[in-house]
């Protein structure tokens, strides 16, 4: 099989529509964007909350009051314990919480401190020692509105505060009245019944991003309070149990057990803590390095089908711990890696500390895709990308986690722009991956990228329109501007800078501008206006070859810029190369390599005297998040050229798609 066969089996692969199963890759934006017009019915009678304003009832947090509890709130600790082993039948669970923090008076703070919990009953609450009566209408006192607990200023001291809060609320249950897609979707402590072999088992996981760890538990439910967690769960004695570090001690309870997770040894938001239970099938896989233990679950009745994907997974996890750890600098920071399998979850993943959570209906390979070699290969493929997006996570997002949700891309640009580093040293991905980026991420990026998509860095006035930051803009066009970034201060520069940043900030929070500061500290480059026009303003940029020739030599050279969907024109850095037609092969001539750009128009005197070119190949190699129109001399010779040239998959990925602009 020659060159070309092979290229076009892979770009095949990538270009072919995705497999049917629930809310794939490409709707993943779009599922949340009907789950916000379901929620925007709700937010009718809305009230934003101003700066000077007590926190209105509602169901989101708003970023004010987010911002008004952090200024005062520290020290978060959150001892829990959860009655899983009761009122199944009712479909509800128990627990006490008791949540130490020190509170500063002094920040000026002129209304009730708010903890967060949706729609849970409250038994009893305990301030400082005394009982407190808990009244469910907005008066002077202890009041509770179904959204959050509302506690005055004056219950509270000076320094350290102790709250014990006695509660139980629903576990989160699909609607068998509904479709599958119309479901809302699986928030706080979600519950599977499913019979199996003449037993009814029970599957339980949590899911609490952006705005639902408030949905188990009374929480601060912010991204910059984070928190340590000492859990204790009373369930099943057959069931398993898993959080976020390892069990400490398992003692029986007549039917039931009790599983004690000691205190988590670092700090974290409460969007991922996370606690899963009931008779899930576990492997236990091989320690990395002796310090990481790891487990994968899935559920029974899937069990069989998982078997045979267990030691891939196990080794793509090994090798992804591999690779992260030397290339960040720091270990993996946190106590174990556990992988969860659960159904009925409307999200891919889910990178909770130490127990990750995977949708079943995407990675679980049943008999009839192995039976399709092709979709196979495409579905381990994504697969592994998945896992190592997972894992990525713990270092951006779960070490080092942003401030507030408007800076989302801080977790999910480097999480979706590192895996593709990773997998080139996989021994797991052998062919498709030198395109996988550009395929899958980046066309993603250019198609979404217009006038009415907002920049990479953005804002978010409260957690349910946080909820529509999870975009391409976040995901793949930060990625590719990471990517872009790297090649434009040098790979081994943007590597020390990631390390610095990560060591700088572990364990604590970050905004946009942290990752700047660094990175520009780190570069001979000056890089506040790059950042400023790359990451604050959206669309893409267009750039064409504008050059003559005289007696067959260039005679003038220079890149045009267009503004394309964007309203600034750029600094840019690219490679680009010339090809020449001689007899039926197509030749590459020239190649001008770290080439930068900038303005409406800028003229590269080295070219002078190569030779005039039948086809102009800008962003050679993919480096540049541009798009490239087509001269009219390249543009008549491209059918030609992408037919016959023998350049790499990633070139070939590149005059494929989206990139090039005919005129």
């Amino acid at each position: 099989m020659n060159f070309l066969s092979i290229f076009f089996i892979v770009i095949s692969f990538a270009f072919a529509a995705q497999p049917p199963y629930r809310k794939a890759e490409e709707g993943i934006h779009e599922y949340r964007l009907k789950n916000f017009a379901r929620r925007n019915i709700e937010r009718e009678n809305f009230i934003e909350q101003k700066v000077d304003e007590e926190r209105p009832a509602q169901a989101y947090l708003s970023k004010v009051e987010a911002a008004r509890r952090s200024s005062s709130v520290s020290n978060v600790s959150y001892d829990l314990k959860i009655d899983l082993s009761r009122s199944l039948k009712k479909n509800r669970f128990h627990g006490k919480v008791k949540i130490k923090f020190d509170f500063n008076k002094e920040e000026g703070l002129s209304h009730p401190l708010t903890i967060d919990f949706t729609k849970g009953h409250i038994k009893s609450v305990t301030i400082n020692g005394w009982p407190i009566a808990v009244k469910s209408k907005r008066e002077k006192g202890v009041f509770y509105n179904g959204y959050f607990l509302s506690i005055p200023l004056k219950k509270l001291r000076q320094g350290t505060n102790k709250i014990k809060i006695r509660f139980s609320h629903e576990y989160d249950l699909d609607d068998p009245s509904k479709t599958e897609e119309e479901q809302e979707p699986q928030e706080g402590l979600h519950r599977i019944i499913e019979e199996y072999e003449g037993e009814v088992n029970n599957y339980l996981y949590t899911q609490f991003e952006v705005y639902a760890a408030n949905k188990m538990f009374p929480c601060f439910d912010q991204p910059d309070l984070k928190a340590k967690y000492s859990l204790q769960v009373k369930a099943p004695k057959h069931w398993e149990v898993i959080s976020s570090t390892n069990v400490a001690e398992v003692s029986k309870g007549g039917k039931n057990k009790i599983w004690k997770f000691g205190q988590t040894p670092t700090s974290f938001s409460p969007y991922l803590f996370s606690l899963h239970a009931g008779e899930y099938k576990k492997w236990e896989g091989k320690s990395y390095k002796n310090r990481i233990p790891m487990s994968l679950y899935t559920r029974q009745s899937r069990a069989k089908e998982f078997e045979a994907q267990v030691e891939e997974w196990f080794q793509a996890t090994h090798e992804g711990f591999e690779f992260f750890e030397k290339y960040f600098g720091i270990n993996y920071p946190f106590e174990k890696y556990d992988q969860i399998i659960v159904p009925e979850f409307w999200a891919g993943a889910m990178e909770n500390v130490g127990a990750v959570t995977f949708n079943e209906g995407r990675f679980v390979i049943d008999d009839e895709l192995r039976a399709d070699e092709k979709k196979l290969a495409d579905r381990k493929r994504y697969i592994i990308k998945v896992i190592l997006h997972e894992m990525t996570h713990m270092w951006f997002g779960n070490l080092v986690t942003m401030k507030w949700w408007g800076d989302l891309w801080l977790n999910e640009s480097f999480a979706t722009y590192f895996p593709s580093l990773a997998i080139k040293e996989s021994t797991l991905i052998t062919q498709g991956h030198e395109s996988d980026f550009h395929i899958n991420e980046k066309l993603k990026a250019y198609r979404d990228d217009n006038s009415e998509a907002t920049p990479v860095v953005s804002s978010a006035s409260d957690t349910l329109e946080a909820e529509l930051l999870f975009d391409r803009m976040r995901y793949q066009k930060g990625a590719s501007l990471l990517k872009q970034l790297s090649f434009h201060i040098g790979k081994e520069i943007f590597q020390l800078g990631i390390q610095k940043y990560l060591s700088k900030f572990r364990y604590s929070q970050v905004e946009s501008q942290d990752f700047f500061t660094m990175m520009d500290n780190n570069s001979v480059i000056n890089l506040e206006q790059w950042f400023k026009d790359w990451f604050t303003r959206s669309g893409h940029n267009i750039i064409s070859a504008d050059y003559k020739c005289n007696n067959g030599l260039v005679t003038d050279f220079a890149v045009v810029q267009e503004e394309g969907s964007s309203e600034v024109l750029r600094e840019h850095k690219m490679n680009f190369a010339f090809f020449n037609l001689e007899g039926s092969n197509w030749n590459r001539t020239f190649l001008r390599t770290d080439a930068y750009y900038s303005g409406k128009r800028t003229d590269f005197p080295r070219v002078l005297g190569k030779k005039c070119p039948d086809f102009v190949f800008l962003n050679y190699d993919d480096f540049d998040y541009v798009k490239v129109r087509l001269n009219e001399k390249s543009n008549r010779n491209f059918n030609n050229f992408i037919n016959s040239n023998s350049e790499s998959l990633l070139n070939q990925s590149l005059l494929q798609g989206d990139s090039f602009i005919k005129p």
